[in-house]
């Protein structure tokens, strides 16, 4: 893969494409969103290849800010700060079997030593030397894996925006199986855009013919166009992204709150078999109360996960409970004052905002039922996105 970084965001539909999508970086800290900004203008080419050997990913930018790309890698929410020694390079980091490493006017990831032949200049440059832009075309892929063949290209003009290319499958039965795939992405594309007044219904219609795909055999063609002055072009393009970073965050806020729910059911299964245990030596069931369990840990995470030691759960130890894996909820078992119910509680701040979400679950004695305790098959929700 090949991009002309700097034709694209020196074009018309660049600067829109910037403007519309870098505003969707809220999420960010105003240092982040600024290192956006003050990058973007400078960033040159990006090159992106895969051998026996491993991927590498290239970018070059202007020589001048090699410092402040370094500045802003720090402050990746996800950057180790594992340093390491890379023949060729002013600073480097490593994970794993990669590094990432930085020298003036480059930025290198992969495996250490494609890194330091690229940073010497000691590969070919075949594979890029026989990657040719056509008119107005800013990206350009192709690639073979498995017994397919895949190509294509990002095209930007004063008319038009498109993402095209072909996939040839090893058979056709496969090419129609991935035909079906994309007609199904089609109709989520169309569900996942707002459906309220922050997009008009011509927007709408629109991006949702944007996608076609058609199939010659074993080939498919897709392409994702859009016929429009680069305006027009930047303003549909940053509502499409608008629509799906917030389909991204509701589903990754999905996925973290699925922790607390999971856990808020295995705490309620322990109370319920601590209930249920041989009574305590002269207190029979029908004169036992529930008890409450401290809140762990004592401060709600705020938008990361936090790790508890097993000391922070010995008021639990009843239960036989306790989180021995990273936690993004705190979690409290609040009995009434009559000991005759108790809430099962995990309260968040996944955005790490101030504001918290809330689940819980009623758990209470049933007196008239041989002192079973019932369980709410309800989480009652507050807030759950935040």
């Amino acid at each position: 893969m090949y991009a002309d970084l700097q034709g694209l965001f020196g074009s018309a539909l660049g600067a829109n494409v910037i403007k519309n999508v870098v505003g969707l970086a809220g999420d960010l800290p105003a240092e982040s969103r600024k290192c956006i900004d003050d990058l973007v203008p400078g960033v040159r080419e990006f090159a992106m290849g895969s051998s026996s050997e491993g991927d590498l990913t290239i970018l070059r930018f202007d020589p001048a800010a090699t410092k402040r790309v370094e500045a802003c890698v720090r402050l990746l929410p996800d950057q180790k700060q594992s340093p390491a020694k890379v023949a060729g390079a002013d600073v480097a980091w490593s994970d794993r079997d990669a590094v990432l490493a930085i020298a003036p006017g480059v930025m290198v990831n992969g495996p250490q030593a494609l890194v330091e032949s690229a940073l010497a200049g000691k590969g070919s440059g075949a594979g890029l030397s026989r990657i040719k832009l056509a008119k107005d075309e800013y990206l350009v892929w192709s690639g073979g894996d498995d017994g397919m063949i895949t190509k294509g290209s990002v095209l930007a003009s004063d008319e038009r925006f498109r993402v095209g290319g072909t996939i040839e499958f090893p058979d056709e039965s496969f090419a129609k199986m991935v035909q079906g795939k994309v007609a199904q992405g089609q109709g989520m594309l169309s569900a996942m855009l707002p459906a309220d007044k922050s997009m008009n219904d011509a927007t709408r219609a629109r991006l949702s013919k944007a996608l076609s795909c058609d199939r010659n055999g074993k080939q498919l063609a897709c392409s994702f166009e859009l016929v429009e002055s680069p305006a027009d072009q930047g303003r549909d393009l940053g509502a499409l992204a608008a629509a799906a970073v917030g389909g991204v965050r509701s589903y990754m806020t999905s996925a973290k709150s699925a922790e607390a729910k999971n856990t808020i059911g295995r705490i309620a299964k322990d109370l319920v078999a601590n209930w249920e245990s041989e009574p305590v030596p002269g207190k029979p069931r029908a004169k036992r109360k529930l008890v409450s369990y401290p809140a762990v840990p004592k401060t709600i995470p705020k938008g990361v996960k936090v790790t508890t030691q097993a000391a922070d759960w010995k008021a639990w130890a009843p239960l036989h409970f306790e989180m021995t894996s990273p936690q993004y909820y705190q979690y409290e078992v609040k009995a009434a004052k009559d000991g005759e119910s108790a809430e099962i509680i995990a309260r968040g701040d996944l955005n790490g905002d101030g504001k918290t979400s809330q689940f819980k679950v009623l758990v209470k004695i049933d007196r008239a039922k041989q002192n079973v305790l019932f369980v709410s098959p309800t989480i009652e929700e507050t807030d759950p996105q935040e």
